[in-house]
């Protein structure tokens, strides 16, 4: 299939298209025109099957673009009006789209690789850039400029290749803003004293980056069984002593539990920690993925595959399990697990997603400093580096103060 250099331009005036996260339509840098992402998709999508019927034509001695197989060209979509800017009109029209058929017993995720295609092969409007300094792989829309590295802050980015990079299943399109992410910061780190006046410092804050972070949902079963120690008190005294009579209990759970898409991300440069943090993503704001959520935002190409990430959902599905176990078990003062729950996880089913994040990478006296907040929510997270001259200055001003003090109360007592 012939591969035109496509790049998500905008229907009526040709200027760059960007996703704007307020009105969640692609919107023209230029002429400020909006359409739908149904708009945009299939305007391409017939400027591909043009380029695939001339290239047939070529390899048929035809003229270009005079195969028989060729359309009469769609109308550009016209700009369309988006209600108090949140329209969500394709939800009430996908609103089940995306579910994926379920596939059961243990071969879920192969099978769901099987099934799966490279990007590569799904959208021509696909690029890549590659960090020279960490390595990070970023799949970006045509349209979008890559000048830094949301992980490591390199400023040199070169063309990469696609690989054999699934094409992901859904995504939960960006809903704050760049501005909103840097007004959020900046409320982060008011009243923080330690922290390096470098890191405040608006031309570093301007360098904060949406990206879409890649994410593995399983849906799991997890059953089996636990034991807890438990106990129960009794007290009393007499006029010579205080009296504890504990009686001593085993209890033994067992039961099961389903799970609906477990998260876990995807790259392994993003701390587990952190994108744990973040979370609770909101699934009802599940999309279809369309290149069209990407120009203006960046989005990591997965470096921990699914059977790599299998392992972290399942130890979330047995962690909830015993959660759930523990909660059975009532009417004791104290109830402590007496071991690990001793369970199975099997999938029925898998899917890939990109998540929304606005990160900002800092260095500060040698060491690196990750910051993220949760693109839909407004949630953030993230270690501040701490400035050691505030440190040790704030230590001596409270040795001092320390001093002063002891010295006041010892005059007084005297």
């Amino acid at each position: 299939m012939a591969r035109e250099s496509l790049t998500y331009q905008c229907p009526a005036c040709g200027g760059p298209l960007h996703f704007d996260a307020q009105t969640g339509v692609p919107t023209c840098d230029y002429c400020d025109s909006t359409f739908t992402v149904e708009q945009v998709e299939a305007y391409y999508a017939e400027k591909q099957a043009k380029a695939d019927a001339a290239a047939m034509g070529d390899s048929a001695g035809k003229q270009p673009g005079v195969s028989a197989g060729v359309h009469a060209a769609s109308p550009v979509p016209q700009p369309v009006m988006v209600a108090d800017g949140r329209e969500r009109a394709r939800e009430a029209q996908h609103a089940g789209a995306y579910a994926q058929t379920q596939v059961t017993g243990d071969d879920a995720i192969a099978a769901y690789l099987q099934s799966k295609k490279p990007l590569e092969e799904g959208d021509a409007n696909a690029a890549c850039v590659v960090c020279s300094s960490c390595g990070a792989a970023l799949i970006v829309s045509g349209s979008t400029a890559v000048s830094q590295c949301p992980y490591c802050g390199n400023n040199t980015v070169v063309p990469g290749t696609l690989g054999n990079t699934l094409e992901p299943d859904l995504v939960i399109p960006f809903e704050t803003t760049k501005e909103q992410a840097v007004e959020a910061l900046k409320e982060h780190y008011k009243g923080k004293f330690l922290l390096p006046k470098a890191f405040k410092e608006e031309n570093h804050i301007e360098e904060i980056q949406g990206v879409y972070v890649p994410f593995w949902l399983f849906d799991a079963k997890a059953e089996g069984s636990q034991t807890f120690r438990c106990e129960n008190h009794r007290y009393w005294s007499d006029s010579d002593y205080d009296y504890v009579e504990t009686t001593k209990y085993s209890c033994y759970r067992r039961g099961s539990t389903r799970f609906a898409r477990i998260p876990a991300d995807g790259s392994k440069r993003m701390p587990d920690d952190m994108m744990d943090s973040i979370e609770p993503f909101d699934f009802s704001k599940l999309k279809p993925f369309s290149m069209g959520y990407l120009p203006g935002f960046l989005a990591e190409r997965y470096d921990a595959d699914v059977k790599y990430c299998a392992p972290r959902a399942q130890l979330r599905a047995l962690n909830t399990l015993g959660s759930r176990l523990e909660s059975t078990v009532t009417g004791y003062d104290t109830v402590l697990p007496d071991n690990r729950v001793d369970g199975d996880v099997s999938y029925t089913n898998v899917s890939y997603a990109l998540f929304p994040v606005w990160m900002l990478h800092t260095k500060w006296n040698g060491g690196d400093y990750l910051f993220a907040m949760n693109g839909q929510t407004g949630r953030m997270v993230g270690d501040l580096p701490c400035d050691n001259k505030k440190m040790a200055l704030t230590g001596l001003l409270t040795f001092l103060g320390t001093a002063v003090l002891g010295v006041l109360l010892t005059f007084l007592i005297v």
